[in-house]
């Protein structure tokens, strides 16, 4: 079955309740320029729909504009679209979920290049934290 290159709205981690709760119980890791929130849960006898749920921010602190914060989270949303599918082969395997929000803590507007190559090394650290 060829990869699906997609990023649906039910993939993304919006309820308040769960932010919270990875913000309290959650572990982190900085990885330049993104810090990462981060929590595996062990799947039950159903499977979920998705096995990861992410949201993605940008602090007002450094970009000001609306417009800049949201190109940043626009970048993100592509990076992690287009490498995905690793952390969901690793996730399935394993019979896990997670979720986990990143926050880009850049103070310069990056580069798609930059964005996507940091995505990649972020979801081998993931499986790498997972495992170890």
């Amino acid at each position: 079955m060829p990869i699906r290159y997609t990023f649906k709205k039910a993939e993304r981690l919006k309820k308040r309740k769960c932010i919270e709760q990875l913000f309290a119980q959650g572990r982190s890791v900085f990885i330049p320029p993104f810090k990462i929130f981060y929590t595996f849960f062990s799947l039950s006898d159903q499977q979920p729909r998705y096995p990861a749920w992410v949201a993605f921010s940008v602090p007002a602190r450094y970009f000001r504009k609306a417009t800049q914060r949201n190109r940043i989270k626009r970048l993100m949303r592509e990076a992690y679209r287009l490498e995905k599918y690793r952390l969901y082969d690793y996730l399935l395997r394993q019979h896990k979920c997670l979720h986990w929000m990143m926050i880009y803590q850049g103070r310069e507007m990056p580069k798609f290049e930059d964005v996507q190559q940091k995505m990649r090394l972020i979801i081998e650290r993931m499986i790498e934290m997972d495992e170890g």
